[in-house]
């Protein structure tokens, strides 16, 4: 087992025993896929078009329009391989997630209550 699979066996195997003791929230590192068929999960995907993207990232790490869709890439290639190398499948695919949300056309706090709102029902069915 290379280090970087000895890794996610760890990762997973956390993200599994925290799924089970309580109500949390994991970012990334497949748990929509370390957890699938768990119906207490919620899958969510959070995506952006271009241009918002690059200018949240031109914010937050004080970047010039062309490092910053630069770094955007070279992250999402890294999440990307991660995926398809963990489950085989494409980390975009929606069919992965329950729900996908679109900030650039909800707006983040939107998403955030829409988020909020989806799990509140479905904790009541």
């Amino acid at each position: 087992m290379s280090h970087d699979d000895a890794i996610f066996v760890s990762e997973s195997r956390i993200i599994r025993n925290l799924a089970e003791k309580k109500p949390c929230v994991i970012i990334g590192r497949c748990a929509n896929w370390v957890l699938r068929g768990d119906p207490k999960v919620f899958h969510i995907f959070v995506t952006s078009n271009r241009k918002d993207a690059i200018d949240r990232v031109m914010k937050k790490d004080h970047l010039q329009a062309d490092a910053a869709l630069k770094r955007i890439e070279q992250v999402n290639k890294g999440r990307s391989n991660h995926y398809l190398q963990y489950t085989g499948r494409r980390w975009t695919d929606a069919h992965d997630y329950d729900l996908v949300f679109n900030t650039s056309a909800l707006g983040i706090d939107q998403c955030v209550d829409m988020v909020e709102n989806c799990i509140k029902q479905r904790q009541k069915a």
